[in-house]
């Protein structure tokens, strides 16, 4: 179990990155919401709106998303 979560962690920031290679943005950075402007990928899913609206907190970082049965 540990190693899946682990995989899909990597999974995930791999895809992070590609992501913001794409839009413009360093591999070390997150691109907000049509691509105007990136955010250190260390706020992502921070609990903080470092985008402005929103984009760098998708529901996927809540608690309630990772864990609907509690």
């Amino acid at each position: 179990m540990i190693m899946k979560a682990i995989h899909q962690s990597l999974l995930a920031a791999l895809a992070l990155a590609l992501l913001g290679v794409c839009y413009g943005c360093k591999i070390s950075e997150y691109p907000c919401k049509g691509g105007a402007s990136c955010v250190p990928l260390d706020k992502y899913c921070d609990g903080r709106d470092d985008c402005g609206d929103g984009s760098d907190e998708p529901k996927m970082c809540t608690g309630e998303f990772l864990h609907p049965c509690v």
